[in-house]
């Protein structure tokens, strides 16, 4: 989540409300994850890749090795 919240922060993001803003889903998803309470599903890792633009998903998450 390092990664994830030093690209949120580059873009003025830091507040759970302005991140839930910025990708469009929910402040307690938000905080749920950053707290390590639930894992990013598809929904929120789309939600990601779209507001991230062309940033790479491999830079936020860490997908391990693919095969």
């Amino acid at each position: 989540m390092d990664t994830f919240n030093r690209l949120l922060a580059e873009r003025g993001k830091v507040s759970n409300l302005e991140v839930a803003r910025f990708l469009g889903c929910g402040e307690g998803t938000i905080s749920r994850i950053r707290n390590g309470e639930q894992t990013a599903g598809a929904s929120f890792i789309a939600c990601v890749a779209i507001a991230m633009g062309s940033e790479s998903l491999a830079e936020v998450f860490d997908f391990g090795q693919v095969q």
